[in-house]
């Protein structure tokens, strides 16, 4: 427990946080960075600041982010102004220097999800006729609502979580801590330990599935499980961008805006019943599979 595991400690627990750069301005993870190479110290009984503090910015960024999301969604989109974007990975830390560039981020990070739906449906026509520039203003307001409703429950999903939210950042850091010292190591709550023991029982059925959230917040396969029931469809593979899930005879459910916690809560929903999987290729290729758990 030294400097080196500090700092990966910090970025582990920013990255957790805010992975897409979204909540945080430059000035608060300035605040913060001033505990990287400090939180071994800390474990060791010398001071406990860091994680009051995190807790304290964290519950701020979350109440601005809303602000933020009801000031822009009341508007609609231009889509003829030259504008860029520049995404973000868990290497870079870009965070927006004041709350106005944090402002224009989710401004322009919401507009690029408007575009790449208008995007998906002009690819998905199978009438290959190409969208109007009328027929993209027509469906913006919907799209506009759509995405803006999935981010705000993404949002109210932390901000409401039911064991609180201090509680949910406490556990997140100690599964940090944990996973930091050994990626095979996690800290888990009294419900965790529940829902572990319920996946290692002997009658316990899977589909062979494991799921992650890349740098745009999209839910992405990110593990197949050999000669699980996914592994053995062959048509399906890391990275595979998950669009949809469909229990046979009951109503699709849409994925975007979704956590990875929300996607495992629908897998555990049936034993029985098949379930469609709908993912987006890494070639834009739009494939359904049809799986039951074994």
């Amino acid at each position: 427990v030294d400097d080196s595991f500090s700092m990966d400690l910090f970025k582990t627990m920013i990255n957790t946080l805010d992975r897409r750069r979204l909540l945080f301005t430059a000035a608060e993870y300035k605040s913060l960075s001033a505990y990287s190479y400090k939180l071994d110290d800390e474990l060791k009984g010398i001071g406990w600041g860091f994680l009051d503090l995190v807790t304290l910015l964290y519950k701020k960024s979350l109440t601005r982010a809303d602000s933020i999301l009801n000031t822009i969604l009341k508007n609609p989109f231009d889509f003829t102004a030259n504008e860029t974007i520049i995404t973000s990975s868990e290497g870079i830390y870009n965070f927006a220097a004041n709350v106005n560039e944090l402002s224009n981020r989710w401004n322009w990070y919401l507009k690029l999800m408007t575009l790449e739906n208008i995007y998906d449906l002009n690819e998905n026509d199978s009438t290959d006729k190409t969208l109007t520039k009328d027929e993209i203003v027509k469906l913006e307001p919907g799209l506009r609502g759509k995405i803006g409703h999935a981010e705000k429950k993404r949002l109210n999903k932390i901000s409401a979580n039911p064991v609180d939210l201090n509680t949910f950042l406490f556990d997140t850091y100690l599964n940090t801590i944990a996973t930091c010292f050994d990626p095979h190591t996690n800290y888990f709550s009294q419900e965790g330990k529940e829902m572990l023991q319920s996946a290692l029982s002997s009658e316990g059925l899977s589909f062979g599935l494991d799921f992650d959230e890349d740098e745009k917040g999209k839910i992405v396969i990110d593990h197949l499980t050999p000669g699980g029931p996914a592994w053995k469809s062959g048509e399906l593979n890391k990275g595979d961008e998950l669009l949809q899930l469909n229990w046979e005879g009951k109503e699709a459910e849409e994925i975007f805006g979704m956590s990875v916690a929300d996607i495992y809560e629908i897998l555990e929903k049936s034993t029985k019943d098949r379930l469609v999987v709908k993912v987006k290729k890494s070639n834009g290729a739009i494939k359904s599979v049809t799986l039951r758990k074994e």
